[in-house]
């Protein structure tokens, strides 16, 4: 049996700021392979502009910064991914299976329930710390 397909929700805010750099973002975003995507374009204080038919947009009516209009975005999401992909919108994936790879690099492989495995690095992983009562723990 075939291993499913990682699934993205891809996030790209934009402030029609980069309109040369904004279709090739995009262009290489649609253009990744072996990999289920759905894109979100947020509009951040905008109506996103030059967006194909097809992908969702969210437009929010006052500039809102970078993590919020990414959370707004996340929050748009119709399907529920594997993996959230924030991206910029003068930024380009250099390969056709970056996320593919990506997804692979972070535990997507066969023999596993649902693809998915603990191979999370130590390094990313939240540890707390318990202090004495009062004190916030340490992250």
């Amino acid at each position: 049996m075939p291993l499913p397909l990682p699934r993205f929700g891809a996030i790209l805010l934009t402030m029609n700021d980069r309109p040369e750099d904004f279709p090739r973002a995009l262009d290489s975003l649609l253009a990744q392979q072996g990999v289920e995507l759905e894109i979100v374009v947020v509009g951040n204080g905008v109506v996103a502009e030059q967006v194909p038919d097809g992908i969702r947009t969210v437009t929010l009516g006052e500039n809102v910064g970078i993590p919020e209009g990414r959370n707004i975005g996340a929050r748009a999401l119709v399907t529920d991914p594997d993996l959230l992909f924030f991206f910029d919108n003068d930024a380009v994936l250099p390969e056709t299976d970056t996320l593919a790879r990506l997804a692979e690099r972070l535990g997507h492989r066969e023999g596993l329930t649902g693809g998915w495995g603990p191979r999370t690095p130590l390094r990313w992983r939240t540890v707390l710390r318990l202090t004495r009562a009062g004190r916030p723990p340490v992250v």
